[in-house]
């Protein structure tokens, strides 16, 4: 078989296709890498921020009971000062005198 001016045509083309492949498989296998560093990055500040948001929902929820505990104390404790006027013996006209001398200093 005669080596021919076609035989090494195709031959340095299929070296060329050969180091071509292999370059771009090898550009891709980085691209790739870059791209799960990047989804790992996104993914850590996503579980970050979720649990940032889950403390901040732990910490509003125990406000939220504190203050109705706090607005339930007040509720309560104006219903007895009102119970502890309803009983009284202080009627109305000796109220009426007590306000008006102390609004008058």
């Amino acid at each position: 078989m005669k080596f021919n001016i076609w035989h090494a045509i195709i031959l340095v083309i299929s070296v060329y296709a050969i180091i071509t492949t292999f370059e771009k498989r090898k550009i891709e296998s980085k691209y790739n890498a870059e791209i799960e560093k990047g989804i790992t990055i996104i993914n850590d500040s996503i579980d970050k921020l979720n649990l940032q948001i889950k403390d901040l929902s732990i910490k509003l929820k125990t406000k939220t009971k504190n203050i109705q505990k706090g607005s339930k104390d007040i509720n309560d404790k104006l219903k007895q000062d009102e119970k502890d006027i309803d009983n009284s013996i202080v009627n109305d006209d000796e109220l009426k005198n007590f306000i008006s001398k102390h609004e008058n200093r």
